[in-house]
């Protein structure tokens, strides 16, 4: 398989240089899916983020289960889904861990490095498998001219953060390093942590780019995989992450990807030898892209990609699988005021006998200037990652017999935007069968095993609103869920999902001071407690290009537990100073 990846890639860098003399342009490559929510670049430096997790939590249709600090380990959810069911793309390249959901968010990434990101938080089939709830693309920062970033943060419980952007121009060269560091001393027994991440993107004459991450993290995991059992374990994770893009602006393009992530976990800290995995996981592919400019607004792509999955583990055992995939996109403008998206996907393991076909389709209607109307139709699969096949301890069995998930759901909404007001209301009903969770009958079994739970149907919808008023801006953004299943049993993991959750935050500014505070409320379902978080932050330019900033996060010091029997962090205090230049 290897050979055969590297003999395509082979062959097509043969032709890439009589490709790139083409004269055929289309327009700069467009995303293929009608997104819900894009947060810009000038909105992320706003919200000066200290991970992708802190991001996200912001907003109302996504879950961020934080197990110890955000910049260790989260599981991200959808409209009620579970952390296996939501896609996760570095910049457009699917990027989900093989071994298990915990880890999808274990990208080499840094903070300081965040460039947008687009949230589509419907079942999606754009990128084939995987957006069982929707995607989120995670992408990296555009500048036009040179520029230097550095930031060095202290907090509570002695966590320090340290971070350094370089982004230089030479010509069609562009340059664009970063790299951090953090560190804590944990703010409950077993939740110390550090972590190294660093990213270098090079790109040249706008067409060929090339991406080199690396991420090193060890964290105290206090009861992460064992709740209720009092487990002082570790974990030492390493991410390295490889692409390669041609002719990005070329009628056909070229794209070569690899992934690695390597886990080390020992159950009791205290005492290695008791129990202990080591995985190495890895995928690796290659695709072929030809997008069609019909004309102006109207684009149509078809895509092949062959991809490789491995993990070689203590436990799981050695396992292999290959994929192959055919996209056909296309988006449309009509009659000037409606755009469309029209995706379908067709996609085969070679451990299963026939091909899946996901198709879906998006429209936006622009009904007047201020008034847009929205409605989908998706379907979507998921399929079993390794841990979920093969995965066996003391507390955990996994299941070889797996079948996919499949969903089909349908969704609409309207957007209301008249100045300084806007609004938009969202709703859906997502009909899932096959759906896999850890589970067991009984509270006092000791033993969580997974399987396919049969039909699972989740409704729900989210009122947004926002103002933006010379003196300040206001949001909020509210998210109902519920579903309804076929069979009764206590669930690990995927049937624990939010009941409700509230986001509100304001921005203002006085004496020169920035002030932005964040509220956010939710409770899970089948639990009776909540968490009411505030965060406020301080800011302040002290000279062109130097600003120094104060927060307290969580700062009512709610005690919660998004995982029973885990305690989140409480009141956390912190002081930054960032340079940019």
């Amino acid at each position: 398989m290897k050979f055969f990846l590297l003999s395509i890639m082979a062959v097509v860098l043969s032709v890439l240089p009589a490709l790139a003399i083409m004269q055929i342009l289309v327009e700069p490559e467009t995303e293929n899916y009608v997104y819900d929510y894009k947060m810009t670049q000038a909105d992320v430096k706003a919200s000066k983020p200290d991970s992708i997790a802190g991001l996200l939590s912001k907003v109302s249709d996504i879950n961020i289960a934080t197990k110890g600090f955000a910049a260790v380990l989260n599981d991200v959810s959808i409209n009620g889904g579970t952390f296996e069911e939501t896609a996760i793309l570095f910049n457009g390249i699917k990027v989900n861990d093989l071994q298990t959901g915990h880890f999808n968010l274990d990208i080499p990434v840094p903070a300081i490095s965040i460039g947008s990101i687009t949230v589509v938080k419907n079942a999606n089939s754009s990128i084939g498998s995987a957006g069982f709830t929707g995607l989120i693309n995670i992408e990296t920062p555009k500048y036009d001219k040179d520029t230097y970033k550095a930031r060095a943060e202290y907090e509570t419980y002695n966590t320090q953060y340290y971070g350094l952007s370089y982004i230089r121009k030479l010509s069609d060269l562009v340059i664009d390093f970063s790299g951090e560091r953090s560190s804590s001393d944990g703010y409950h027994y077993d939740t110390d942590y550090y972590k190294n991440t660093t990213l270098l993107n090079l790109e040249y004459d706008k067409s060929y780019g090339l991406s080199l991450g690396y991420g090193e993290t060890a964290y105290g995991a206090y009861d992460f995989y064992t709740p209720l059992l009092n487990n002082a374990s570790w974990e030492y994770l390493v991410s390295k992450f490889i692409s390669f893009t041609a002719l990005k602006n070329q009628p056909l393009n070229f794209s070569a990807y690899y992934k690695s992530h390597y886990d080390l976990f020992v159950l009791r800290r205290d005492d290695p030898s008791y129990y202990e995995n080591r995985h190495n996981t890895s995928f690796y592919g290659a695709d072929l892209k030809y997008e069609w400019a019909v004309n102006k607004g109207n684009v149509l792509s078809a895509k092949y990609d062959l991809q490789r999955e491995e993990i070689q583990s203590a436990r799981l055992g050695n396992h292999y699988r290959d994929k192959n995939e055919l996209l056909l996109n296309g988006c449309f403008s009509i009659m000037d005021n409606i755009t469309a998206n029209l995706n379908a996907a067709a996609e085969k393991y070679d451990i299963y006998s026939s091909y899946d076909f996901m198709p879906s389709i998006a429209a936006v209607v622009k009904v007047t200037p201020f008034l847009k109307l929205n409605a989908g139709y998706s379907t979507s699969v998921r399929y079993p990652d390794f841990t979920e096949l093969y995965y066996n301890d003391p507390y955990n069995h996994g299941n070889p017999d797996l079948k996919a998930e499949r969903c089909v759901e349908y969704s609409g909404g309207a957007d209301i935007e008249t100045g300084a007001f806007k609004f938009g209301l969202s709703a859906f009903y997502r009909m899932s069968s096959d759906l896999i969770d850890w589970g067991k009958d009984n509270a006092s079994d000791t033993v969580w095993k997974i399987k396919n739970i049969g039909k699972v149907n989740t409704a729900g919808f989210t009122a947004t609103t926002g103002l933006n008023l010379d003196f300040a801006e206001l949001k909020l953004g509210y998210t109902y869920l519920d579903s309804y299943r076929s069979e009764e049993f206590i669930s690990k993991y995927g049937l624990t999902y939010l009941r409700n959750k509230l986001n509100a935050s304001v921005d203002f500014e006085v004496l020169s001071i920035k002030v932005k505070a964040d509220y956010i409320y939710k409770n899970y379902i089948n639990r009776n407690d909540a968490f009411h978080g505030l965060d406020i932050t301080l800011s302040r330019k002290i000279v062109d290009g130097v600003e120094l900033s104060l927060k307290s996060e969580n700062t009512l010091n709610w005690y919660f537990e998004e995982t029973p029997g885990i305690p989140a962090m409480g009141r956390m205090l912190s002081a930054r100073v960032e340079l940019e230049y």
